[in-house]
């Protein structure tokens, strides 16, 4: 784990390729010397199937080892990280999402701190496009690390959480912007309709008091009309 850890932090090549080497060897030497039938070995030789990209061995491995194992057994967490491990090779995003998630769960529920899982899954999240969940994932590993004193853990989520971090803020500025535009274009469109039912008010008010004049010079009309008839009728 030690020289597995170095390997991923060199930035030199040459390193890499020697602690890689060292990587093997051990793997190997732990092969020799941990019992077939202890769950470590089947966890190593997976891991060691992996890393040689045998991916269909190291999948009939794991879905055998997998049956035996019941619920509630944190060993789970440790076959389904190599489960995400190998379909991350494989670039199959979706099935490396699921065993990522399974892995949390079981890390979670085993009450175990010092966990990876979550903060790749978090990782993952983000680059999919779920800032909210990448955000939350992460922020939990972060407390958990800090919690169990796991100073490595808390140096690794330290070197992304602050990217995670500015894009939750960024995207909840975006979310206020967008909602304070609603709600001026809200207020916008109610002052309108607002005015417009003043307008209308008025304008049904001019109608009303015209009809009322309509009707009023209808009746005189009316009454001059029934005038005229008896001037005509008396002259008659």
């Amino acid at each position: 784990n030690t020289y597995g850890l170095m390997e991923g932090y060199s930035i030199d090549k040459d390193k890499k390729i020697k602690y890689r080497k060292i990587v093997d060897h051990y793997r190997n030497r732990l092969l020799e010397v941990i019992p077939k039938n202890q769950i470590e070995h089947f966890v190593i030789l997976s891991d060691k199937y992996i890393y040689e990209k045998n991916y269909d061995a190291a999948l009939k491995l794991m879905d055998k080892k997998m049956k035996e194992l019941k619920p509630g057994d944190h060993n789970i967490a440790f076959f389904a990280f190599s489960y995400s491990v190998l379909y991350e090779a494989k670039g199959d995003k979706d099935k490396q999402i699921r065993y990522l998630a399974i892995s949390s769960i079981s890390d979670l529920q085993s009450a175990v701190k010092e966990y990876v899982s979550l903060r790749e899954l978090a990782m993952v999240l983000y680059k999919e496009g779920d800032i909210d969940r990448a955000y939350k994932y992460l922020k939990c590993s972060m407390e958990d690390a800090k919690d169990c004193n796991a100073r490595l853990r808390t140096v690794q989520i330290s070197t992304v959480f602050p990217i995670i971090d500015d894009a939750y803020n960024a995207k909840n500025q975006a979310q206020k912007r967008q909602i304070l535009m609603a709600l001026i274009g809200i207020s916008f469109l109610s002052l309108i309709l607002i005015i417009a039912v003043i307008v209308v008010y008025k304008q049904m008010k001019k109608l009303a008091i015209a009809r009322k004049n309509l009707h009023q010079a209808n009746n005189e009309l009316s009454e001059l009309n029934e005038k005229l008839i008896g001037v005509n009728v008396e002259l008659n």
